[in-house]
């Protein structure tokens, strides 16, 4: 596993309270994004990076999510993970609770193909192989392998879909 920064993006519409002393109307959608790690969250302004000091520094990530849906009338999308996956060019995508994991105190991983469990489907087995590949075609280490004899779902997408078809419930 490998450690990534991640930041969380919702949709708000009408900022209300410390955000719109003021109470003026403001047109169209409010992109915000939350950014930082551990006890140092803080919100900004997606399409201007315009830091929400008003809303200062937060406690963790929930302190952030709720205090920043508290400080809008409604919320028009729903919270999304994104964040710089450590294989691709520094695009950054939104990611899947499969691809991450948390870690807790608002750090977050990459999970690989070790990290995930397998398993060994039988025409797919190379016999020069020392350590053979997983039905999904992954090379990881022997520990990764669970019995397809346990009926335990694998946590890989790819050899889910063989021990579905092959060995689930037999």
């Amino acid at each position: 596993m490998r450690a990534i920064k991640v930041t969380f993006r919702a949709v708000f519409r009408q900022p209300t309270g410390a955000l719109n002393p003021g109470g003026f109307k403001i047109a169209g959608p409010v992109a915000v994004e939350l950014f930082g790690s551990d006890k140092r969250w803080q919100a900004r302004e997606l399409s201007q990076a315009n830091v929400f000091t008003r809303l200062g520094r937060f406690t963790s990530l929930e302190h952030a999510k709720s205090t920043v849906a508290a400080s809008f009338q409604e919320r028009l999308e729903p919270w999304q993970m994104w964040g710089k996956p450590p294989d691709e060019c520094g695009v950054e995508i939104q990611l899947t609770p499969y691809e991450v994991a948390d870690l807790g105190e608002g750090k977050f991983g990459w999970l690989q193909d070790e990290d995930r469990t397998h398993i060994l489907h039988g025409p797919l087995i190379d016999p020069k192989a020392k350590v053979p590949n997983a039905a999904c075609g992954a090379q990881v280490n022997a520990k990764c392998f669970i019995s397809t004899k346990a009926n335990v779902e694998p946590t890989c997408r790819g050899c889910k879909e063989v021990w579905e078809r092959e060995y689930k419930s037999k």
